[in-house]
This record gives C-alpha cells, structure tokens and sequence, in this order.
C-alpha cells in the first residue's frame, strides 16, 4: 500500500470519526437542551403550583381573619344592644320602685287579668308591703270575694302573684315576671337582627 492510499485511508477515518464526533455532540447538545427545557417546564410547573399554594393559603388566612373579625364586630354589637337593654330594664325598675306612675290603677289591672286567668276559685294576693293597702282598697271597692288572704312579699318590686287557695295554680303578675318577659324578648328580636 501506498503512502497516499494509507494517507487517504487515515484521513477517512478521521473524518469519519470527525463526523461521528460532530454527530455525537450535536445529539448531546440536542439532548442536552431537551433536559433543560423539561427542567424549566418543571420549574415552571412548580413555581406555579408554590404560587397557587401561597395564595390559596393567604386568601385561606384572609378569610379566616375576616370571620374573626365579623364574629368580634357582632360580639360587640351584641354586648352593646344588651348593654342597652340592661340600662333600659335598670330605669323601668327604678320608675315601678319610685311609684311615680298610677300604681292603682296598674294594680288594679293586674290583679283583674290575673284572676280572669285563675278562674272563680278562692285566692291568696301577695304584693310588696307598700302595696298592701292599696290592693286591700281595691279588693274592697271591686268586691274581689275570692280573695281570701293578701300576703306580703318584698322580693318583688311590685304587682301581684295571685295563688289559688289550694296552691295548684299560680298567675304571676309581678312586675318582675313582666320585665322578664319583655327582656326576653327583646334579646330574642336583638339576636335574631343580629344573625341575619
């Protein structure tokens, strides 16, 4: 073999290796960036996913913030209106201890609607002590003849209980029982306003 024939032969060869090398390199570099685009997506991908997170998670905060806050404003609300309720029963107490009002005439109903409720059966009147004459004037003037006793009893602030002789029944018309009433419901109109 000749020189130039094996010249020819080895620069074949190393071009051919040459090419082979080219070829191998271009795949790796074509490899290569498919690995680092499939990365990016990846990236992509959960950077995305870590942002939807967060934000879920703050807007998940957010609203737990925001009920807290709305129970706390309704919680005040609430102790406010019941504030106002309180005061409002404190002055009805002190108008019915003060008697600045026609406490005859109130007496007298009450004692009328109570033993409308009771029946014609004989009863005993109890009323605070510094009603006592007062119910005895109107049992006489009416001719109540089923009352039979009028008792005292100072842990009312006024009006009547009228029992029933045999103590199956009871009417309580105190003002106490009255107020409680009425406080009672007006907490129910204030919660039911507040919880809409």
């Amino acid at each position: 073999m000749s020189t130039t024939v094996v010249e020819k032969l080895r620069e074949g060869i190393l071009d051919y290796a040459k090419r082979e090398a080219k070829k191998m390199v271009n795949e790796a570099e074509k490899k290569a960036k498919e690995i680092i685009e499939e990365a990016k997506r990846t990236w992509e991908a959960r950077k995305k996913e870590e942002e939807r997170k967060i934000i879920e998670d703050a807007k998940r905060r957010a609203e737990e913030i925001i009920v807290e806050a709305k129970i706390k404003a309704r919680m005040n609300i609430a102790k406010a209106k019941n504030q106002v309720i309180q005061e409002a029963m404190e002055a009805v107490k002190r108008k019915l201890l003060s008697g600045n009002y026609d406490r005859r005439k109130s007496l007298e109903n009450l004692l009328k609607e109570s033993l409308d409720a009771i029946g014609y059966v004989d009863v005993i009147v109890y009323v605070r002590s510094s009603d006592i004459d007062v119910i005895k004037s109107i049992v006489k003037k009416e001719k109540l003849k089923q009352v039979k006793e009028i008792k005292v009893n100072d842990n009312i602030i006024g009006g009547v209980i009228v029992e029933s002789i045999d103590k199956t029944m009871i009417i309580d018309n105190s003002y106490d029982s009255r107020l409680k009433a009425i406080e009672s419901r007006m907490l129910q109109i204030l919660s039911r306003e507040l919880f809409k």
